[in-house]
């Protein structure tokens, strides 16, 4: 089966048709049927997430709202990857 979008394929999962490779931030909602097993391996690709915005905007609240939002949100997922 092949699914375009990470809750069909979830579906199929469930229905017993295979498996998949999802990344973690894709599963935000998981499937009732589904068992998520995290691969672990010394040559697992990373992903870099980077923040750009304007220098005028910078200092504005709801910009450093966000940026502080996303870096707590990174050191959650960080800290889940490595057991911390």
């Amino acid at each position: 089966m092949e699914a375009d979008e990470y809750w069909p394929a979830q579906g199929f999962i469930a229905a017993g048709l295979g498996l998949a490779l999802i990344p973690v931030l894709a599963l935000g909602v998981q499937h009732n049927g589904v068992a998520v097993r995290r691969l672990r391996r010394a040559d697992q690709p990373e992903r870099h997430v980077l923040v750009a915005t304007r220098p005028a905007i910078q200092d504005i609240a709801p910009v450093r709202a966000m940026i502080a939002a996303l870096q707590a949100e990174a050191d959650a997922q960080s800290s889940q990857l490595t057991g911390a």
